[in-house]
């Protein structure tokens, strides 16, 4: 088995690595990076939405698990308190009327069950990515992974002042759809590239990986509902309910 190099040292502020770029995982040389050894945070939040394949591949390499950790539960804790902010909406909760203490304790016991998800989910998906990109030939490196898929999160930042904007004006439906689907695409273009850059795969492969989950879960929930809308329509009685 081909013994994988270790990843570069970074070198000194402001110049490029001096043992020479990574080697692209297609045969060629990938692009020089300009590292440091160590990016303030600030850093690393401004190049991830402006330069993001600079700074996940920094991220990869230089491991600042504290900060994906605080970009996921900041953005997750803000959600959460702009819900309570905003209150119930007009039409109530599965069409019952809410007052603001219950609304209250409604979102907070949903949301601190959807940040236990989401993080457990962050881990399970840094995990999956890694393992397959073991099997396709890529550099393991599981802390740096999981990094950079925390820090691509940072996007999902941006649906906050667009949920608080529709519930104080209103938007347009498509506009908010669009809205909501370019956020979305930005997350995951920001995964693949995590991927890419973390694992030293080609972007053919990272695109793979990223994207057969989310296809065999499309396919899982299509195949559910075929399966119960045919299971209603075969027992008598049933569809009348």
């Amino acid at each position: 088995m081909e013994e994988k190099q270790p990843w570069p040292e970074a070198s000194g502020p402001g110049t490029a690595d001096e043992k020479g770029p990574l080697p692209a995982a297609d045969g060629g040389v990938a692009e020089p990076v300009m590292t440091t050894n160590n990016w303030p945070w600030s850093d690393y939040l401004y190049y991830v939405l402006v330069a993001p394949v600079r700074a996940l591949r920094q991220a990869a390499r230089q491991k600042p698990l504290g900060l994906a950790v605080a970009v996921v539960l900041t953005i997750a804790m803000i959600a959460l308190a702009a819900q309570i902010l905003l209150g119930p909406p007009e039409a109530g909760f599965m069409g019952r009327p809410m007052n603001s203490s219950t609304w209250r304790a409604l979102v907070t016991l949903a949301g601190t069950g959807a940040i236990i998800i989401g993080l457990g989910g962050w881990i399970m998906a840094a995990a999956f990515f890694n393992l397959a990109g073991e099997l396709l030939r890529g550099r393991p490196n599981a802390k740096g992974l999981l990094t950079a898929l925390g820090l691509a999160q940072l996007p999902n930042l941006f649906q906050i002042p667009l949920q608080a904007i529709d519930a104080t004006v209103g938007l347009p439906q498509g506009v908010e759809s669009l809205l909501v689907t370019v956020l979305s695409l930005w997350v995951a273009l920001l995964q693949i590239i995590a991927v890419r850059e973390a694992l030293a795969l080609s972007t053919g492969r990272a695109l793979l990986i990223v994207c057969v989950p989310l296809l065999l879960i499309g396919a899982i929930t299509v195949a559910a509902v075929i399966a119960a809308v045919t299971f209603i329509h075969a027992v008598p009685g049933l569809s009348t309910l």
